[in-house]
């Protein structure tokens, strides 16, 4: 059974943000190496260049607001 789905632009730029902030919460979780206590830091080039373009899609107080929740700090 084919099932389709129509998505309009509005409906394909907020499933683009979800999947942009969801990818920058799991970026900023340091990775542990296996049998190891050595950890491995964030890569803050990814970091820098997910939140370039979430400020990019989102409106400023919408940016503002995710800012602050993934942070727990007003926007630099």
């Amino acid at each position: 059974m084919k099932v389709t789905f129509e998505l309009g632009q509005a409906d394909i730029d907020e499933l683009v943000i979800g999947e942009l902030k969801a990818y920058h919460k799991l970026c900023m979780i340091p990775n542990k190496i296996d049998n190891s206590d050595e950890v491995i830091p964030p890569d803050q080039d990814i970091i820098d260049a997910l939140e370039r373009v979430l400020y990019d899609y989102l409106t400023e107080q919408e940016y503002d607001a995710w800012y602050k929740e993934a942070y727990n700090k007003e926007v630099k």
